[in-house]
């Protein structure tokens, strides 16, 4: 909303404030694929990956509470600029976590890969003809009676 109104007013945020903005803003869409996508390796069947990625999520809650009052509903931009500066540790708080982070998203995936139940549900090109195709037009499936 605020850059929106900035370009109708033809308002300059200073450089500083644009800079503060897009690591908020990276922080906060990094955090949304750490939760997506240890989201899909439990739909996967492998549980502790999501909880690794929920834990680097969480690091960069801490972050965001720090800076903006809310760990999930941030309302940090204001036009015009920012709601508050960034804090004074802000920029060794990050450089600190980012490592961590990296560290949990390098590692999870050859454990998910290494997990027992990878090949669990193999099957073959076959049965996936089957399920695309529709039954009927299958030479060793006829219609029942109740179909046609």
């Amino acid at each position: 909303f605020a850059l929106a109104v900035e370009k109708l007013l033809g308002i300059t945020v200073p450089e500083r404030c644009q800079f503060y903005r897009v690591i908020l803003g990276e922080l906060a869409r990094i955090a949304d694929h750490l939760t997506c996508n240890g989201a899909m390796a439990m739909e996967l069947g492998a549980f502790t990956p999501l909880l690794w990625f929920i834990k680097g999520r969480e690091m960069i809650y801490d972050i965001m509470e720090e800076e903006t009052g809310a760990r999930l509903t941030h309302s940090f931009g204001r036009v015009g600029g920012m709601a508050k500066p960034p804090s004074e540790n802000f920029k060794a708080i990050v450089k600190g976590v980012m490592p961590r982070i990296l560290s949990i998203g390098s590692g999870t995936p050859m454990t998910a890969m290494q997990n027992s139940i990878r090949n669990a549900g193999s099957i073959t090109n076959s049965p996936c003809a089957k399920l695309i195709v529709p039954a009927a037009c299958h030479n060793s499936v006829k219609p029942s009676a109740a179909s046609a």
